[in-house]
């Protein structure tokens, strides 16, 4: 229960640091998502989805890589370190 209880926790927190960044959009030419009974609905043959960086966010990422090539280091140090 307390598993369950922290799994949608995170699972929120991550959609809402998605959604922050990025905007989400269907490919051209995609009908809409069609249900699939199951435990959960979920859309049936997966859905696929466009990213595109926000523009506040998109700006502040190129100024990090920038400021990561002058450095000489790597824009994606931070995504690394963890690995």
């Amino acid at each position: 229960m307390i598993g369950q209880h922290f799994a949608l926790l995170e699972m929120t927190l991550a959609a809402a640091m998605l959604l922050q960044r990025w905007t989400l959009a269907l490919p051209l030419g995609a009908g809409p998502a069609e249900p699939e009974m199951n435990v959960t609905l979920r859309p049936k043959g997966g859905l696929r989805l466009h990213l595109k960086a926000r523009e506040r966010m998109a700006a502040h990422a190129d100024e990090r890589a920038a400021q990561g090539a002058r450095a000489g280091a790597c824009p994606h140090a931070r995504l690394h370190a963890g690995s």
